[in-house]
């Protein structure tokens, strides 16, 4: 739900300044450290079409993300949330960013 929050308020905002002046932030920064990193509408909304097609693929990693970049959880806090292991979420995380790097390139 927070992602859809998040991904609607920038596409509103994105209508009305269509990203004039906003900073490039490269996607390796961005998931390194969500919640320090400043994001522009356009990098914010391919990651929101990518990650739905990462739903397709790996619904977990996709959760995964969602939950470690815009709720901004740890990983001990992530594998709770979704009852699996601490290693496999960083797995499931280190996935999903491999394939989140690759299709946004």
């Amino acid at each position: 739900m927070l992602r859809r929050i998040v991904i609607d308020h920038r596409r509103r905002r994105n209508r009305r300044k269509r990203g004039d002046g906003a900073p490039r932030v490269a996607l390796d920064d961005m998931l390194q450290a969500p919640a320090s990193v400043p994001v522009d509408a356009a990098t914010l909304l391919a990651l929101d079409d990518a990650l739905v097609e990462l739903e397709g693929i790996d619904a977990v990693a996709a959760r995964v993300v969602d939950l470690r970049f815009f709720a901004d959880l740890d990983y001990d806090e992530i594998a709770a949330a979704l009852g699996i292991a601490r290693a496999t979420a960083f797995r499931h995380w280190r996935f999903a960013r491999a394939w989140l790097h690759a299709r946004l390139a």
